[in-house]
């Protein structure tokens, strides 16, 4: 789902708000992503998907819920396979 750049995109952004010890907002396909340098970047690409895929609003982190709901599951998963 994701492309190539967007992982890199977000280590990239997680690194530079860890030296500069600040919020680093930026937007990837329509999508504005926030982290800080404590942000899981594992659950910020899985927001940045689902946002992608409308399952939730395009404005995500620094800090996403870690365990998604039985219905954000089966809606995530549903929403993937259907690409």
């Amino acid at each position: 789902m994701s492309e190539t750049n967007a992982p890199n995109a977000i280590k990239c952004a997680i690194e530079m708000a860890d030296l500069v010890n600040l919020t680093v907002t930026f937007n990837l396909k329509g999508v504005e992503i926030v982290v800080e340098r404590n942000s899981d970047i594992h659950l910020i690409i899985r927001e940045y998907e689902r946002a992608l895929l409308g399952l939730i609003p395009k404005a995500i982190g620094p800090h996403p819920k870690p365990v998604l709901t039985a219905a954000e599951r089966v809606a995530y998963v549903g929403a993937k396979a259907k690409l």
